[in-house]
C-alpha cells in the first residue's frame, strides 16, 4: 500500500521481487539449513510472484479512478517490478566481502551459534 500511494502521489516505484535471496535461503529460527530446490522451481517461483505483483499493480488505476486521484491529465510516477537476481548474479564474492567485510568482525561472526 505504501507503494501504491507513493506511485499515486507522483512518486516512481520498485517493487523487488527475491529471485537471489530466495536460492540463498533462510536460516532464521532453524537449527538445520533448509532443504534445496530444483532451479526450475526457484524460476517458476519467482515467474509466479512477479505475475502477481504486475497484477496488483495493474489494478493501479482503476482503483486510482475510483479514488478521484486520477485525471486533468496529471502524471503518475512510474512502477517497475525488477528482480534482484538482475544484480547480485553480477557480484562476486571478493567484491562482496571487500565491501561488507570492512565493517565486520570475524571474531564475532564466529562466535555466532548459526
Amino acid at each position: 500500500m505504501i507503494l501504491f500511494w507513493l506511485h499515486a502521489y507522483g512518486h516512481s516505484t520498485i517493487s523487488l521481487v527475491g529471485g537471489a535471496t530466495a536460492r540463498v535461503g533462510d536460516p532464521t529460527g532453524r537449527l538445520t539449513t533448509r532443504n534445496g530446490m530444483e532451479q526450475s522451481t526457484y524460476e517458476r517461483n519467482v515467474e509466479g510472484i512477479t505475475a502477481q505483483v504486475r497484477g496488483l499493480w495493474s489494478n493501479t488505476k482503476p482503483m486510482l479512478e475510483r479514488l478521484g486521484q486520477v485525471g486533468d491529465g496529471e502524471e503518475r510516477g512510474l512502477w517497475q517490478v525488477r528482480n534482484n537476481r538482475e544484480w547480485l548474479d553480477r557480484l562476486s564474492i571478493v567484491d562482496f566481502l571487500r565491501y561488507m567485510g570492512m565493517g565486520a568482525r570475524m571474531g564475532t561472526m564466529l562466535g555466532r551459534d548459526t
